[in-house]
């Protein structure tokens, strides 16, 4: 998810090679991912820090589904974590091939490590020419001058400063394919903390506003060009983004929010559930004007109500709709009975 997906599906879109990133949980998504071409899928699990919920969850549910499929998944499962991490131990003890990763290179900051370089390669991208197009642009990064990091840094956060906060992404004239996304979140994430930030704004026309700063990509439509291919633009932008922190005054390498907020899920998963309500479901009489037998489906011996295993709900009038296919507690007084 986030700095460990975006990279690879730039990556590969660019390359016109197949690549399913999945960065989601929502249901329909998951299902359709594990309906496509079962039998032919190799799946890349990365995550930094090893502990992320959402990527883990993903990996049991592929382990499940190769083994239901008489797939043995340590011959299709494949781990990029850092080092140490509980991903690597259990990617150990299930048998897995894994890439541990450079953990002081944030996820962000990883396109060109094996974050953004296994899956990628493993689809059928070029990954040795974006290399080779990186290694070519890194000594002009260590220059006072020209060097292209340097310039586009501080043309980000000196008009950041001066007010110009809103960075628009030019790129209809370059081949490379959703370079922007990438750059949106390396900037968003990098520099917006501590009521500070430049806002990257994707797949928008400039309106001539006074707080915008244009940037486009290997073309003269903006306030600043940005030359170079994919491997190039990596670097370039990864060093650019670092230095417009450092001149807008904040840590470009931390995610205050994003720690905030894992910690925070981390808490509620691991503390006490809430107490769940019990209600009455209706019998089989739930479409008539009496309400027949009801049974409270909450009830466990956790329960505190001590509801009675089946009760009888009086008639209603059909005209209010009752009853309901569910019902409050029968100890919880309400206004509508």
């Amino acid at each position: 998810m986030g700095g460990s997906s975006l990279a690879p599906e730039v990556i590969c879109n660019t390359a016109d090679v197949a690549l399913t990133v999945l960065d989601t949980t929502d249901p329909d998504q998951v299902r359709r991912a594990l309906d496509d071409r079962l039998d032919r899928t190799v799946v890349v699990v990365s995550s930094k820090s090893g502990s992320t919920v959402e990527t883990d969850s993903h990996r049991r549910i592929y382990e499940q589904a190769f083994r239901s499929a008489g797939i043995d998944p340590a011959e299709r499962i494949v781990v990029v974590t850092d080092p140490g991490s509980p991903l690597e131990q259990a990617a150990v003890e299930a048998g897995y091939t894994i890439f541990l990763a450079d953990p002081n290179v944030g996820g962000r900051y990883s396109a060109l490590s094996a974050f953004g370089l296994v899956p990628s390669a493993l689809a059928g991208a070029e990954v040795e020419q974006l290399l080779d197009d990186a290694a070519e642009v890194l000594p002009s990064l260590a220059l006072n001058e020209g060097n292209p990091g340097l310039a586009l840094g501080a043309a980000l956060g000196g008009a950041a400063l001066a007010g110009r906060d809103k960075l628009i992404l030019e790129d209809q004239l370059t081949e490379i394919n959703g370079l922007p996304d990438w750059i949106e979140q390396l900037v968003a994430e990098s520099t917006g903390k501590q009521g500070k930030g430049i806002l990257p704004v994707v797949a928008a026309e400039p309106t001539g506003a006074r707080d915008e700063l244009v940037v486009a990509i290997e073309s003269d439509d903006g306030d600043v060009r940005v030359d170079g291919p994919l491997g190039a633009q990596f670097m370039v932008w990864e060093y650019a983004t670092a230095l417009a922190g450092l001149v807008l005054g904040v840590n470009p390498f931390d995610q205050p929010d994003v720690a905030e907020s894992k910690d925070n899920t981390t808490r509620v998963l691991d503390g006490p559930r809430p107490p769940r309500s019990p209600c009455w479901s209706t019998g089989p009489s739930r479409s008539t004007a009496r309400a027949g037998p009801a049974t409270c489906q909450a009830c466990s011996p956790s329960c505190s109500r001590r509801c009675p295993p089946t009760a009888t709900w009086p008639s209603w009038p059909t005209s209010t709709g009752w009853p309901p296919s569910t019902l409050p507690c029968r100890r919880t007084p309400t206004s509508s009975r």
